[in-house]
């Protein structure tokens, strides 16, 4: 379609939510709006503060993102992982004040915007924002399966969901190579886990002895067997909601 806007086909957030519904010109127009203020920011990077008020909302163009909680003495638990087509900071529409933080994992590129710009999206495309909706459903699934991993799963099983976990989600954006290769250390694999780093290196060096994965202080952890990671754990993939729009919603917007 030649008259869509510029960046349709390379937009991270319209490649996301295209997975859920079939966005018109007008929903790409308000996304391309949403992407207009880009910024890089160097891994490391506060972009929503802990107790703060909140500012901004963003959504990840490039790189990684932590969602996590301090603690008061100082520990961290990561949330979750924010990839490309995520939305930042939208909380600020609710809520005055952010109850956990996020952090760039990574050298990122993100887009920035006002609370209201996103309200005139959701009242403009209704459809849009059942998708927008769609996105935050599907994350707090994955926050549930990962409650689940910390209270049932061994340290070995962990550690292979979440790999696994990671590289399907990877591949849903975008064609993953092969070998994959995720930038997470093992202080990041800790404060997600809820390991030492010390069960964390046992539990990493077992999988590379099986030949698994490998892992690099600099680079990160390389999947070499992900059928074999699949297997460790006994992935099931139903609550990545790979799913599009019902039936019984499309016929809400066509009728």
């Amino acid at each position: 379609m030649n008259d869509r806007p510029k960046d349709a086909q390379t937009s991270a957030l319209a490649r996301k939510l295209s997975q859920y519904f079939d966005p018109e010109i007008e929903d790409l127009r308000h996304l391309a709006a949403l992407e207009a203020d880009a910024r890089v920011l160097p891994a490391g990077a506060e972009i929503v503060k802990q107790n703060a008020p909140y500012g901004e909302s963003a959504v990840i163009l490039e790189g990684w993102c932590l969602r996590y909680k301090l603690l008061p003495g100082g520990d961290r638990q990561v949330i979750n992982f924010l990839l490309p087509g995520t939305f930042v900071g939208l909380h600020g529409a609710l809520f005055e004040t952010a109850d956990h933080g996020v952090s760039a994992l990574t050298r990122c590129r993100l887009a920035f915007f006002d609370q209201q710009t996103i309200a005139q999206v959701f009242r403009a495309r209704p459809r849009l924002a059942v998708a927008i909706s769609w996105d935050h459903a599907r994350e707090e699934a994955l926050i549930i399966e990962r409650l689940a991993s910390l209270g049932r799963r061994d340290a070995y099983e962990r550690l292979a969901h979440l790999l696994v976990e990671l590289a399907l989600r990877i591949s849903w954006r975008q064609p993953a190579q092969r070998p994959l290769l995720l930038p997470i250390t093992q202080a990041v694999i800790a404060d997600t886990l809820g390991l030492s780093l010390v069960h964390v290196s046992r539990t990493i060096q077992r999988l590379r002895e099986e030949g698994l994965i490998e892992n690099s202080a600099q680079r990160g952890i390389l999947l070499r067997d992900l059928d074999g990671l699949k297997a460790v754990c006994g992935y099931d993939e139903t609550y990545l909601h790979r799913t599009r729009l019902p039936e019984k919603m499309r016929k809400v917007f066509e009728g």
